[in-house]
Parts: structure tokens; sequence; C-alpha cells
């Protein structure tokens, strides 16, 4: 028996089961809603961090790992200046680098605290402790 012969005759078995045309394409839009919808829902969300990775007289670097791919910054500013908010650079995170973020913050004013925030594509990801380094 051919493998050709074979997938008809295994397909044909089916025929007698299978609803007519318009039926059968509702049935097919369901099932692909339903295995394709949780793919859209899931969100990134922070596996480990945020922390200081380093900390020198005008420079920070933060750093965070991502459940997934994402695109990473920070909003900072000087403790209790938060209308002077300066945003970092953005880093996308990658399974290469297993879902790691590394942003420097360069410029910073010694001897100053510095409070700060995460931004997970572009939204602002809420931690339930406060955020901050000090140069």
């Amino acid at each position: 028996m051919s493998v050709n012969t074979f997938f008809r005759m295994f397909l044909s078995s089916f025929s007698t089961n299978v609803p007519e045309p318009p039926m059968r394409f509702l049935c097919f839009a369901l099932v692909f809603v339903c295995l394709v919808q949780p793919a859209f829902t899931q969100q990134t969300s922070v596996r480990s961090g945020p922390m200081v990775g380093y900390g020198e007289m005008t420079e920070t670097m933060l750093w965070v790992q991502t459940t997934g791919p994402a695109t990473v910054h920070y909003r900072y500013w000087i403790e209790g200046e938060k209308k002077r908010a300066m945003l970092s650079k953005k880093v996308e995170t990658t399974e290469d680098a297993d879902f790691i973020a590394k942003v420097v913050l360069s410029n910073l004013k010694p001897g100053t605290r510095y409070e700060y925030e995460l931004l997970l594509n572009g939204k602002v990801h809420p931690r339930p402790y406060r955020l901050t380094f000090s140069t």
C-alpha cells in the first residue's frame, strides 16, 4: 500500500463525521482562536530585579531579568524631584542573553540619592518596594 493510498483511506474515514463546509470553517476558526489567544495575552514580567549592578561617582548600572523578550528602560530622578525625571536608553532583552538587561545611567550628580522606576515595553512595572540608588 502506498503512502498516498494510506492517507486517502485515512482521510476518507473521517468524511462521514465531518460537518458541512460552513460549519467546518467555524469549527476550525474556533480551534485556531483558542490555540492562538494565549500567545497574545501572555505578558512579559520580571523574573529577577531590578537591582543596582554597580554604582560609582557619576554612573550606576541597573540590572533586570525578564520572563521573555521585552524592551526595558528606566525613569529616574533625584530623590523628591520626580517632576524632573530623566529616561534611560532602551535595551531589548533576548533569549541569547538570558533575558537580562543592563542599563548604565551616566552623568549623575556625585553623592546624590536617586529614585527610579522600571518600564517594561513602555509601561511602568510597579514593584512592592522603593527603588533607589546612590552615587
